[in-house]
C-alpha cells in the first residue's frame, strides 16, 4: 500500500518499544509516507516521567514522520466528529488527520477501527 499512512500515537509508541505488530507493520510500509497528526506528538512528549533516553528514541522516529498540522480541515472533522460520536477530544483529532489527509489510520484503538466514519479508514495491524 502506498501514499499516505496515519499513524495513532499507540502504533509508534509499540514501534519504539519494539512490539512486533507495530514493528512489522512499519517495517512493510513500502514507499508510504507515515504521517501523524500534532496531537500525536504532543502525546509522545508529554508524557509525566518521560526519561530522556526514550524521549530521545521518539523525537528520532519523528524526524522520519510528516505531523499534520491542526489546520481549518482537520478542525472542521474534528468538530463534525466529536457532536456525532463523542470521542475523546486526541482521537478526534488523530481521525480527523487521517479523514482530512484521505490516509489509512492505523491504530490498535478497536473504537476507532469500528467506528464507520465516513472517509475514515481504519485500520488494526495484525
Amino acid at each position: 500500500m502506498s501514499g499516505k499512512w496515519v499513524l495513532d500515537t499507540n502504533i509508534i509508541i509499540g514501534f519504539i518499544n519494539g512490539a512486533e505488530a507495530s514493528t512489522r507493520l512499519i517495517a512493510e510500509r513500502g514507499d508510504a509516507e507515515l504521517c501523524a497528526s500534532v496531537i500525536t506528538r504532543v502525546e509522545l512528549l508529554s508524557f509525566h516521567g518521560l526519561p530522556p533516553d526514550e524521549e530521545r528514541r521518539v523525537r528520532q522516529f519523528l524526524r522520519y514522520v510528516t505531523v499534520a498540522d491542526f489546520d481549518e480541515q482537520v478542525e472542521t472533522a474534528t468538530i463534525a466528529m466529536r457532536r456525532v460520536t463523542r470521542l475523546k477530544l486526541p482521537d478526534a483529532v488523530i481521525a480527523a488527520t487521517a479523514v482530512a489527509l484521505e490516509a489509512p489510520l492505523f491504530t490498535f484503538d478497536r473504537r476507532l477501527a469500528t467506528l464507520g466514519w465516513p472517509g475514515l479508514r481504519a485500520i488494526i495491524p495484525a
